[in-house]
């Protein structure tokens, strides 16, 4: 630390390589508490999530061929401007400040305008390229020595700083920064001062982050290599014997969804599970929220309910955010928990049961199935007639729930606590993603996501949509948001002329296991079947298919290389799975429960023990031993697809 303390104060944070996980404990500190943060183009800016939201960002980044929002010396004056007029100032740099950074340039201004500074060291990109590429830039029996140098010096220098003479021999591994312009130059130099032309090389783009990328060659043939591949900065060259141990090492790019890209159309509060889970997979989440969550503008349903709340035998919760906004409303009338001691309290599932529980409050009934149907089923189980229930909940929701308590005798006060908005920004972003083929997945948590984010994709014609979501695959939560897309993006669902390219078993997330137990979360697994004259026709399983699936070409597992065909489908959860067989000849089939229990069967006979259900056509079994439900169903004979619904209880 140095300067003077009776002004602002900057505080130069190294960034980390591009995996926003991996910035110090010190710098995300100091990010929550900034007033002013300027942010290059190498800091992810996911980063800035940290940030307070009336702290001012100013993006100054910089990239190759001129491309700067601002001048070097300009970026100095903005640091000494903002800490000059008393404010707490961050500077996020990528990487670490002091390597290759120009973060001491920068700390020399300070110094000279009389400007408090600290610096926080972050994750260097030269060890962060070579971890996530697999490559240890030590190795007792490789190397015992490492240089890391700039392939960009500063222009306007007569003579190079780098000692090329010594460094090609000298060093066992050669880490080159910004080498991505000036690589055939800087090859022929290590090549020419002696290092073996043979040398293998790796060039890692955008280290550490879902994009990145690799390639292998050597001294001899990487320039040509990274032409061909199109690798562009920002990018690092590491040189050395060192990267023969990437095949053995390599773990980041082998991920199971490295390199895919999934819309997730809530915020990564709304949804932290889902992407993290997703994340952790090594999937690019891009975060689209098509939902806002405001208070609703009248609360009187909700405060005449809670001035006789003694009155109520239950108080039902079928979101997080009901119970959020329940809880604002109840401590903006000088109320707390206490107040709740009167009626039992029921939540839709367990991720409620947990919001609930941060008010220290337990809950006297989860439903073993997370919708407002199971609740409802289970509330009747317990005998509703003649009681009076509190259901505070969003201004628009499905009436499922309300409607089968009343019929049963219940007397339901619905009380509207929150509503969804959509929000506004960002369209034009999707939009392009969409149109570039960037998008691999989108997924629905509700209804109304679903609904919105056809409302921000705005396509003006069934066409256009059509052609957006192109090769898009789409993933639901449940059956009520898979009708619900269904149902609003017909035009994409309706088509009879659509073959769909894979027909496998293919889960959103694995089985996830907590220290609390084993959870899987909530999912719905589709397989889009091509129909079986290869223009739509009955969904397997079905009377008048039983022909043409036993004449249909085998297919391989996914998971275990057998040979299966479409009506002996690999279904894979956790790193676990069963085959579900289709029986043609009597329309009959099984379903073994993934724990793999004795006597975990799930049997039934689609010709006669289907339910109708939200429009589509199911068909229930419990597993006696696991006391899992699975649920199966078929959609109608015009889009033939297959969904699996696998409950949110434990496997």
């Amino acid at each position: 630390m140095s300067g003077k303390t009776n002004r602002g104060k900057v505080y130069l944070v190294g960034a980390g390589p591009g995996d926003p996980g991996l910035i110090t404990l010190r710098g995300k500190y100091l990010l929550e508490r900034a007033e002013v943060v300027v942010y290059d183009y190498l800091a992810n800016p996911k980063l800035l999530r940290h940030v307070p939201e009336d702290a001012e960002l100013i993006y100054a980044g910089k990239k190759g061929g001129g491309l700067h929002a601002f001048t070097q010396d300009e970026i100095n004056q903005l640091l000494i401007d903002h800490a000059g007029a008393g404010r707490t100032v961050v500077r996020l740099k990528g990487g670490d400040p002091f390597i290759f950074g120009r973060g001491a340039e920068e700390i020399e201004e300070l110094v000279a305008a009389g400007i408090a500074f600290e610096v926080v060291p972050g994750v260097t990109s030269a060890t962060a390229a070579a971890t996530y590429a697999g490559i240890p830039i030590t190795h007792r029996e490789y190397t015992a020595s490492v240089a890391f140098i700039t392939g960009h010096e500063a222009p306007g220098k007569k003579e190079s700083n780098i000692a090329w003479d010594k460094l090609a021999t000298g060093a066992g591994t050669i880490v080159i920064y910004m080498g991505i312009k000036n690589l055939p130059d800087i090859t022929r130099k290590l090549i020419d001062n002696g290092r073996d032309p043979q040398t293998p090389v790796a060039v890692v783009r955008w280290a550490s982050t879902p994009v990145q990328r690799s390639v292998e060659g050597t001294l001899a043939t990487i320039t040509d290599i990274v032409h061909r591949a199109g690798i562009k900065p920002p990018a690092l060259v590491i040189v050395g014997e060192v990267v023969r141990l990437r095949n053995t090492i390599d773990w980041f790019e082998k991920r199971p969804l490295f390199g895919r890209h999934i819309v997730v159309t809530r915020t990564r509060e709304q949804a932290s599970e889902l992407v993290a889970g997703l994340e952790e997979q090594g999937a690019d989440c891009l975060e689209y929220s098509t939902i806002h969550i405001e208070p609703v503008a009248d609360y009187s349903l909700l405060d005449r309910a809670l001035d006789e709340l003694h009155t109520y035998q239950w108080l039902l919760f079928t979101s997080l955010n009901g119970v959020t906004y329940f809880f604002r409303r109840l401590f903006a009338r000088n109320m707390d928990a206490r107040d709740l001691a009167g009626p039992k309290i029921a939540v839709v599932g367990r991720a409620t049961a947990r919001e609930l529980g941060k008010y220290g409050l337990r809950a006297d009934l989860v439903p073993e199935k997370f919708t407002g149907e199971g609740l409802a089923e289970a509330l009747l189980r317990e005998g509703v007639d003649g009681t009076r229930i509190l259901l505070p909940r969003a201004l628009k929701a499905r009436e499922v729930l309300p409607e089968t308590l009343a019929g049963a005798g219940a007397e339901v006060t619905v009380a509207p606590v929150y509503q969804n908005v959509p929000p506004q920004g960002r369209k034009d972003e999707l939009r392009e993603q969409l149109e570039a083929g960037f998008i691999d997945l989108v997924t629905f948590t509700s209804s109304s996501t679903v609904t919105n984010f056809l409302t921000m994709v705005d396509a003006a014609s069934d066409e256009e949509l059509r052609s957006l979501l192109a090769g898009v695959r789409i993933a639901a939560i449940g059956p009520i948001t898979a009708k619900r897309w269904r149902t609003a993006a017909s035009p994409l669902t309706s088509s009879r002329n659509a073959t769909p390219s894979r027909t496998r078993w293919t889960p959103l997330l694995p089985t996830t296991r907590a220290r609390t137990g084993t959870e899987t979360l909530p999912l719905l697994l589709r397989i889009d079947l091509p129909g079986r004259d290869g223009r739509g026709g009955r969904p397997e399983g079905e009377p008048g298919s039983e022909r043409a699936a036993q004449e249909e070409a085998p297919l391989i597992c996914a998971h275990c290389s057998a040979p299966v065909t479409s009506r002996d489908q690999a279904i894979e959860i956790g790193g676990r799975h069963e085959h579900a067989f289709f029986n043609p000849a009597g329309i009959a089939y099984e379903i073994r429960c993934f724990r793999r229990a004795p006597g975990c069967l799930v049997q039934g006979d689609p010709t006669s023990d289907f339910t109708w259900f939200a429009g589509f056509r199911w068909q229930f079994g419990l597993c006696s031993t696991c006391l899992t439900h699975l649920g199966w169903f078929f959609s109608s004979p015009e889009q033939p697809s297959f969904y699996g619904l696998i409950s949110n209880r434990l496997l």
